[in-house]
């Protein structure tokens, strides 16, 4: 998963982060976040991905890139790993950040996955953007 903040005017704040993992045997799934990533085939990828806002009644979009398609053999080559935490499969797990990760304009992460054995993975990423102040 990549997500980075494009929007000059807001910074993005991220509260929780959860991870799933699929399988029909016990295994395990490494999560790590990787801090402004700025190559590999995952960045290069990204675009304009589904986000569907908590508050219904508002149409405010999320400005900027993030990762949702397959992420069979993408990589992340660059950037500073930040946290690590793994996942007993099948399960997940929800990373929850008090006081929240805090992306200002151009800043972004990714969460790099490497499963014990083949399994679908889902990331989702709870977050909200606020005006600068």
């Amino acid at each position: 998963m990549y997500i980075k903040n494009t929007n000059s005017e807001k910074t993005l704040f991220v509260d929780k982060i959860r991870v799933c993992g699929t399988g029909s045997s016990m295994g395990s799934l490494q999560a790590k976040m990787i801090k402004n990533p700025t190559t590999g085939t995952l960045i290069s990828d990204a675009n304009a991905g589904l986000t569907v806002p908590a508050n219904l009644g508002s149409n405010e979009t999320f400005t900027g890139l993030n990762y949702a398609a397959s992420g069979d053999a993408k990589t992340v080559t660059n950037g500073e790993q930040f946290s690590q935490f793994t996942i007993h499969l099948p399960g997940h797990s929800i990373q929850e950040y008090q006081g929240s990760l805090i992306l200002p304009a151009g800043s972004s992460f990714a969460v790099e996955v490497k499963p014990s054995f083949a399994t679908e993975v889902c990331i989702e990423v709870q977050c909200w953007l606020e005006n600068k102040k």
